[in-house]
């Protein structure tokens, strides 16, 4: 592996443990302060997300169970009732497509982040994918 790449997840590793770290602050703040710390430190784990390199999976076959689902569970529903009344969205979908509007949850895709981030038990572009998603549902509600 090339020494920038090894910088590049070096510097994923550090984004993940910090976002894992307002992700556990939880019980501790507030909702508001709770979302906003969860908010900036998702925009750096997505930025440097982008900054990964793209690679190939050594196997073909995909995991669906990446994470403990009772564990996922846990934090889901602890995040749940953090957020409140703020844990569900909408997800962008294209009206012309004939797409059905599809609802998600902070706290699920905060859980599923977090719980996957740190050991990538799933790829960079998957992760990428729900940070963009959460990022622009973060700005949305100007948080």
């Amino acid at each position: 592996m090339k020494s920038d790449n090894v910088e590049l997840i070096e510097r994923f590793r550090a984004a993940a443990r910090k976002f894992i770290e307002e992700v556990d602050s939880a019980p501790q703040i507030d909702t508001e302060p709770f979302l906003a710390n969860v908010g900036r430190s998702m925009a750096e784990l997505y930025w440097v997300a982008l900054t990964l390199p793209d690679v190939q999976p050594e196997t073909d076959g995909t995991d669906e169970t990446p994470f403990q689902t009772e564990t996922w569970g846990k934090l889901r529903h602890s995040l749940q009732e953090k957020i409140g009344p703020l844990d569900t969205y909408w997800e962008i979908f294209d009206s012309t497509e004939k797409q059905e509007p599809v609802q998600g949850s902070l706290a699920g895709d905060i859980s599923e982040i977090g719980l996957t981030a740190l050991d990538g038990s799933i790829p960079q572009r998957a992760i990428t994918q729900r940070l963009r998603s959460l990022a622009i549902c973060f700005r949305s509600a100007h948080l």
